[in-house]
């Protein structure tokens, strides 16, 4: 519900990330590999998880594979897989993570203490360079990570102190 104050749980989404930067023998990165994993998800709405890598040019990356979009996704990717019309390059994980986990009951995804534990499928997001790109330019995890709310794409949730897309 944010902004409406009173919503401050922190749970419509929690996600374990593995972050990976894969370096050449000059210590350049060509690749970024993360994997996600979905622990709990507290709200009603269907939400899409993405990021932003704020330091990036647009044009220096040439493929990301392993997203998760539905069949009738509210996404518009490139041919190289970035979010189109953006100014800095945006990745989009999933466009609802309904999609990736796997309920066993309740209303919620592992917030309820009702002895029912429910699974999520890996996502496996690798970003790759058209040239390699030097560590400052690609910048530190955990990056600019956000949820993008009830699958309304002009409605994100960053991180604290994180910019919002163009």
């Amino acid at each position: 519900l944010w902004p409406n104050y009173g919503d401050y749980d922190l749970n419509d989404l929690v996600v374990n990330v593995r972050f990976n930067r894969i370096t050449n023998a000059q210590n350049k990165v060509v690749d970024l590999i993360n994997v996600y994993d979905v622990k709990a998800v507290g709200g009603t709405l269907h939400n899409g998880f993405a990021f932003q890598l704020d330091q990036v040019n647009v044009g220096s990356i040439q493929s990301v594979t392993g997203y998760q979009l539905s069949g009738d996704s509210y996404i518009n990717l490139a041919s190289n897989g970035l979010e189109e019309g953006t100014t800095k390059p945006v990745i989009v994980v999933w466009d609802d993570a309904d999609n990736v986990i796997n309920r066993v009951g309740g209303t919620f995804f592992n917030t309820e203490d009702n002895g029912l534990i429910g699974t999520s499928d890996i996502v496996t997001i690798t970003v790759h360079f058209n040239t390699p790109q030097t560590g400052n330019s690609v910048g530190l995890p955990p990056y600019n990570h956000f949820l993008i709310k009830g699958k309304n794409r002009g409605t994100e949730i960053h991180l604290s102190g994180s910019a919002p897309t163009s």
